[in-house]
């Protein structure tokens, strides 16, 4: 999307948060090969259409994906798998990564 390339993509899980169909992608049913078929004939046929996908993604990615954003979701995110913990304990924890007995999960001390 950052490379305003075109994305052609399956519809499944966490695509279908970020893509829309005919705006900033096309989006085809996993496994329909006669579809992605068509989907890819359908950009190299139609330029105009392909660079108005192409842009659309890039501005998304632009505006929805910055680093600050990013690093912000991050947070909130270790927040709620941590609802205990107030934001000002939450950055003071010692935070560990243990694969024995959490299975792999992070956890605080």
């Amino acid at each position: 999307m950052y490379l305003k390339v075109p994305v052609i993509a399956s519809s499944v899980g966490g695509l279908m948060e970020v893509l829309r169909n005919k705006e900033d992608s096309l989006l085809v049913e996993p496994g329909n090969t006669k579809e992605l078929a068509a989907a890819i004939r359908y950009l190299h046929d139609h330029e105009i259409e392909r660079k108005q996908l192409a842009e659309n993604a890039f501005e998304k990615v632009c505006r929805r994906f910055t680093v600050a954003d990013m690093a912000r979701e991050y947070v909130d995110m270790f927040l709620q798998d941590f609802s205990g913990l107030s934001q000002k304990e939450a950055s003071k924890a010692d935070w560990t990564c243990s694969r024995q007995g959490n299975g792999g999960k992070m956890s605080h001390r």
